[in-house]
Order: C-alpha cells, then structure tokens, then sequence
C-alpha cells in the first residue's frame, strides 16, 4: 500500500491530533531527513484567517535562529494549510517543570534564550501569543526552541469555539489577552515572564479554580512575591520580573531585546561572563510538536476547559456549570467584555 504524503512528504505517523488540526511525522524524501508537518483542519478557518495564516508561515519559513524550530515551507493542500517544520527530539519545558523549579542561573539562561528568538520574531512582525512551556522544547543538548510562533492566533477575529483548549493558555495570558484587547509584542513579554516564574517557583504566577478565575486574576491580581518561596535567588531577579509582569504594558520593558539584556546583565554580573551552564535532559521519551496551537481562549471554551480540571474542591453543578457558560458566550459575542468575565 502507497503511503499517504503531504506536499511531496511522506507521512510515517501521526504525531498528535487537536481540535485545530492534526501533526504528522514525515520524512523529505529529496533530502532524507524527518520532519514534523501540521495540517490546519478547514473548518478551523476563514478566507481572512487562512491568508493571514499562510502569510505568517511563510514570513516565518524565512527566520533563521538556534532558538527558533526551522520552518521549512507552508501551503495549502487539498483545501488545507499546512506547516512543514524541523523534527525536534527532546522533552518540552513543562515536561521539565513538572520535575520541580528549576534553578534561577539555567532558567534565566533559557528565557535569555527564548527572548532572543522572540526578538527575532518581533522584528520581523510576529507576535507569538501562545507562549507556554508546552510551546518550548528542551533539546537532550539543553537547547531551548521556541514553536508554534505567529499561528497561535491565526484565527484572531473570528468566533470560534476551540476544540481541545487546554487550560495551560490562560495561566500566561497577559492582562490585555484576558481583556479580550489587541495584543502586541509587550503581550509576549509579560507571557514569557510569567512562563519564568513557573520555571523558578513550579507555581503558576496568577490561579484560579477555572479559566474565568485565572483571568480575573490576571487583570487584578498579583503573584505571590518570590521573596516567599524557599529559594535561593539574587536580589535583582525581583525587580526585572516585577517589571516583566507589570499589567499595564507601558510599564513592561519596552520590547523583548531589554528583557533579555536585564537578564543577561544580571547573570553576568552574579555569575560571571563565562557562566553558561547548560543541563543535559534526558531522552527517556521522544517528545516532538505534538502540541496543535490554540487561539486566544474564548468563553465559549470555558465550560469544555473547566471539566478537564484536576479536583480542587466540590464539583460545581453542570446545569449551572452550561447556564455560565452560556451567558458568558453571549456576553462575548456583542464585546462585552466585561460582563462575560463576571
């Protein structure tokens, strides 16, 4: 039996499979390497959403950085938009987290890391909007790459419903995200921050029993101080989070490049220049971009989100568990904004 192929590729397997579409592991038969292909399902998109697709993927096919999964080429099959991209062999960073905090010196190394790539996207008129540990893979060589860059909001502007969201999104939103206001690069600052903070703390910076409540906490709250944690950390990491995480984003470092520098200098200045640690990761499971990007989570998610939580305390009804959800979603629908995070 012929195998199935994908743009001239041939599909060994499938990788993983979402609401928004479906990954596949595939080989180049011209250049005899893998690669991992996502195949964005049709109803997912609009004409307007599939351009702005396909215009991103492409814009991004032509970034070059060690941080950054090489983009190999993008198109449309059979009515499909697909992205063909590196392989990459490793753990993701929440596969690490979950392991425990991780110390400051090897986190700030990986966020300096991952800010130089998103420096590289901003220039070049990518907002990632996605940012989360399940988006960042760890090479067994301890090398950060940063996916899923420009596609998570590809479907921006449109009412949709996502199947399969996953709660991991909320809890980095930033403050005009969870607003349900545009986003910008400085969007991405206070996500990658607060990515930082679970990385030092195992902690999510802002909680919540459901999607609603993180938000709520995200807008209004503020994280637990790190001085609180029983961790070794130097002084000046307070502040360059402080103001990695501020809720206004005038307030953020201007852009992704003087976050990275505050970390570097910081580093340089604790460690010395000659300090680059880097920690092998164990390739005890292959781990590759299984993970299908998601848009901005809307409340219309947050009843299918909210069922997949672990139990942090009595189970709400579901009748009333629908009936919110419900409000929510209409309250979404005119831009209410407001009234749908009530």
């Amino acid at each position: 039996m012929e195998r199935k192929t994908i743009a001239g590729y041939t599909i060994d397997s499938t990788l993983g499979e979402g609401g928004m579409g479906v990954v596949y592991r595939a080989v180049d038969p011209t250049l005899d390497r893998p690669l991992a292909i996502k195949v964005i399902k049709r109803k997912n998109l609009s004409a307007t959403a599939k351009e702005r697709f396909l215009r991103e993927a492409r814009a991004s096919s032509r970034l070059n950085h060690p941080n950054i999964v090489t983009v190999y080429a993008a198109g449309e099959e059979d009515g499909h938009p697909y992205l063909a991209m590196e392989y990459v062999e490793g753990r993701t960073l929440r596969d690490v987290i979950d392991e425990g905090p991780i110390a400051w010196d090897q986190a700030t190394l990986w966020i300096a890391d991952i800010l130089d790539a998103l420096s590289r996207l901003h220039e070049n008129g990518i907002v990632h909007r996605d940012l989360k540990p399940e988006n960042i893979m760890v090479t067994g060589d301890g090398v950060v790459k940063l996916m899923d860059f420009g596609i998570a909001h590809m479907a921006a502007g449109d009412t949709l419903t996502q199947e399969g969201t996953t709660l991991g999104t909320v809890y980095y939103m930033s403050p005009e995200q969870a607003a349900g206001k545009k986003t910008d690069a400085r969007s991405d600052i206070f996500s990658i921050a607060a990515v930082l903070y679970q990385m030092l703390t195992a902690e999510f910076p802002f909680e919540g029993e459901h999607p609603m409540s993180v938000m709520y906490s995200i807008t209004n709250g503020s994280p637990k101080p790190l001085a609180e944690y029983d961790i070794e950390l130097p002084d000046g990491l307070h502040a360059i989070l402080d103001t990695a995480l501020e809720k206004k984003r005038e307030d953020r470092y201007d852009d992704a490049a003087a976050f990275r520098d505050a970390l570097t200098t910081l580093r340089e200045t604790e460690l010395g220049t000659a300090a680059h640690p880097v920690v092998p990761v164990s390739l005890k499971t292959r781990i590759v971009q299984v993970g299908v990007p998601v848009a901005v989570i809307l409340v219309a998610a947050v009843f299918m989100v909210f069922w997949g939580l672990r139990d942090r305390g009595p189970r709400v009804n579901r009748d009333l568990a629908i009936q919110h959800n419900e409000l929510g979603q209409s309250a979404q629908e005119t831009g209410d904004i407001d009234s749908a995070r009530d």
